[in-house]
């Protein structure tokens, strides 16, 4: 895949897709114990890297020192952003010569990691 529109293709190959505005997919994939997490995947126009971001919570419910904190974890491979009122876990993939596991892998660890985080702040399974 070396295009948003081969990404695309691939990703409605093989998964649902509840959103699609163009330059945004979002996915809602299962986890662990009947939970599930959405998945977004964003590509702006002429953007060389695809985000890949799982949401955790709204910054309103979340302590940002606890969610910081369990950040901090050796295994933890990506990071979390700020978007509007949310935070979320992210990585990102470079578009260019992508391969399905150089996008699989990141989606699996941002909404694995984010599904972690809901987990421990007990948030519930909102996401």
């Amino acid at each position: 895949m070396a295009t948003w529109q081969e990404v695309k293709q691939y990703i409605y190959s093989n998964y649902q897709v509840s959103e699609d505005t163009g330059g945004y997919l979002t996915l809602v994939l299962k986890t662990t114990f009947g939970r599930s997490q959405l998945v977004h995947l964003a590509c702006g126009e002429g953007s060389p890297y695809i985000s890949v971001l799982s949401p955790i919570g709204p910054v309103s419910d979340i302590d940002g020192n606890r969610l910081l904190a369990l950040s901090s974890a050796d295994d933890k491979t990506t990071g979390i952003r700020q978007l509007g009122n949310m935070y979320m876990t992210t990585a990102n993939v470079l578009l260019a010569d992508l391969s399905e596991p150089e996008l699989e892998v990141p989606m699996n660890w941002a909404l694995g990691e984010a599904d972690q985080y809901e987990q421990a702040l007990g948030l519930g399974d909102r996401y």
